[in-house]
């Protein structure tokens, strides 16, 4: 079964510790639509401007990825402009720059999104993951991600996203954002579930991902990585993947799910093991599933843990 992936391709300029990217291709669609390529077939729905590499679209088909979907501007294409800190935990955005995303049509990609098992809806604009939210047929698994920027200005936008959502995507500093309060754990969590999603997955950066919600909970820790050089796009990457694995298994139940979040997990790992997208470009599913193997048997289980008995 395919996947959808909507809705942003980019051209980005990235300052890292290390050097500077400058006009590479980017956009959190881009991210997802490579890693959930790698599971299985995926429809890109977005839009490109007058600067973006025709041949990147050309890779993306060749990597299983349908970019009929994918609609043209004379503008140039969304422009992201960001700076890391040295030690690559916070990012600073310094320009947005929509361009030829004021251009950008939703009714059009219903014919595209016929056949969907499960659809990423990237952080943008709520109103627009509203409309397509809304495109998608009613037994398409959806998942969507967002920011503080759309916390703050388009709060109630995006609780009514939420709420027609299977999946959440958030970090702990985004979830006090929108619930407007700082909070324990198990009391941020439930606010967020009062919201309407199955699933909230909860991103935690070098400290991997945690699963919450009607399905119980599944923490799993990042990959062990000895270096890791650009973190853009690595939750867009875990999104996609998630998406590409639910797919491709047919399933929306706890064991797929971890499965989506372990291979989720290893996805990411290659995203910021190279700069903007080269880590996902490269990699092909042996080595996912090599590496998924490698990170699980590193993982303690009951067979594993003497437990004392009284």
């Amino acid at each position: 079964m395919k996947s959808f992936i909507c809705p942003t391709l980019a051209i980005d300029d990235i300052t890292l510790p290390d050097t500077v990217l400058t006009k590479v291709v980017g956009g959190s669609s881009t991210y997802a639509a490579l890693a959930s390529s790698l599971f299985a077939p995926t429809v890109l729905g977005s839009i490109v401007g007058n600067d973006f590499p025709e041949k990147y679209l050309t890779f993306l088909a060749k990597r299983g990825v349908d970019t009929r979907g994918v609609q043209h501007s004379k503008k140039p294409s969304f422009h992201w402009v960001a700076k890391y800190s040295d030690d690559l935990h916070d990012v600073k955005t310094i320009k947005n720059e929509l361009n030829a995303f004021e251009d950008f049509r939703v009714p059009p990609l219903k014919k595209y999104t016929k056949g969907c098992y499960s659809a990423f809806i990237s952080n943008i604009d709520p109103d627009i993951q509203l409309k397509i939210l809304k495109l998608l047929p009613k037994k398409t698994i959806t998942i969507i991600d967002s920011m503080d920027l759309w916390m703050i200005e388009k709060r109630s936008a995006l609780k009514k996203a939420i709420k027609l959502a299977d999946i959440f995507m958030v970090s702990e500093p985004e979830a006090e954002v929108l619930v407007q309060e700082k909070l324990p754990l198990p009391s941020l969590i439930e606010r967020l579930m009062l919201l309407g999603p199955k699933v909230v997955i909860y991103k935690r950066g070098e400290h991997g991902i945690a699963m919450y919600g009607k399905m119980g909970t599944l923490i799993v820790p990042s990959y062990p990585l000895t270096f890791a050089v650009d973190p853009s796009g690595a939750g867009d990457a875990l999104g996609g993947a998630i998406a590409g694995v639910l797919s491709r298994l047919g399933r929306f139940d706890r064991q797929s799910m971890a499965s989506a979040m372990v291979l989720g997990s290893i996805i990411a790992s290659f995203t910021v093991e190279g700069y903007g997208t080269e880590g996902l470009e490269q990699v092909i599913l042996p080595e996912v599933i090599n590496r998924a193997k490698v990170f699980l048997s590193q993982l303690p289980c009951e067979d594993h843990i003497n437990l004392i008995k009284p």
